[in-house]
């Protein structure tokens, strides 16, 4: 998708009262900081806390009321030639997956919406007796590292093989996660993807500006790839031999 998904979500948490403005207006410069040339890994921890304190002692009603607002942002940022290539993947009987640091509970609905036959691998918080998020993590960040570590614990899960499978991805934050995998391609790259694409020779993809995908959503689009906590990336898989 064009953006970051963990923008729109945030944003729908301000509106919502869970978000305190100055620290939306943070979380916005970084976010577009991290498209243009990435963070470093302090701010990029520095981001995800301050995403796992917003909602620190919230229900999990309360989270679900957020979903619809932020997929409809999402939901018009999303790239139709991506939709076109999932389709294809699908028809083929191969399972895609979205895997973002963002949210589970976002991630989970979008996976569910564009019909990824694969589901989601996404962030995790934990849940108390009570119902309320705790604001710590359920298993690892899905960035960086632990992105790549959640794709491969969900291919030993599923019996995939990596070697035989795609990965997409906008952001040099993904390397970890695009080196598992065979074909590797990155998706309207940050300075330093592309240029690591073009010395390792993967395949480039550029995909449309937003204002031409809000037209193709609104035509009615449902599939897509949606990103991680400041950047996007989708993972699909083929099974061996399949």
């Amino acid at each position: 998708m064009s953006g970051a998904s963990s923008y729109h979500f945030a944003r729908a948490a301000l509106r919502h009262g869970m978000y305190r403005r100055r620290s939306f207006v943070k979380f916005a410069w970084q976010a577009r900081r991290f498209r243009a040339a990435g963070l470093g890994d302090a701010k990029t921890a520095a981001a995800r806390d301050q995403l796992l304190a917003a909602v620190a002692g919230r229900s999990r009603r309360e989270m679900e009321v957020l979903v619809p607002e932020t997929m409809a942002s999402i939901l018009t940022r999303v790239y139709p030639q991506m939709h076109a290539l999932i389709i294809e993947f699908e028809d083929a009987g191969v399972p895609t997956y979205l895997c973002s640091a963002s949210a589970g509970k976002i991630v989970d609905v979008v996976a569910s919406v564009l019909n990824m036959s694969g589901g989601a691998i996404a962030t995790r918080t934990l849940l108390d007796t009570e119902g309320r998020y705790t604001g710590e993590l359920d298993g690892p960040w899905c960035h960086g590292e632990g992105k790549a570590a959640a794709v491969a614990l969900e291919a030993k899960r599923a019996d995939i093989d990596l070697a035989a499978s795609w990965a997409y991805s906008d952001s040099s934050s993904d390397l970890p996660m695009l080196e598992l995998v065979g074909t590797p391609v990155a998706v309207n790259p940050d300075a330093a993807l592309r240029d690591v694409a073009r010395e390792r020779d993967w395949d480039v993809l550029r995909f449309e500006p937003r204002r031409a995908t809000r037209a193709a959503i609104g035509a009615g689009v449902v599939t897509g790839a949606t990103a991680a906590a400041v950047a996007s990336a989708l993972w699909v898989t083929r099974k061996p031999h399949a």
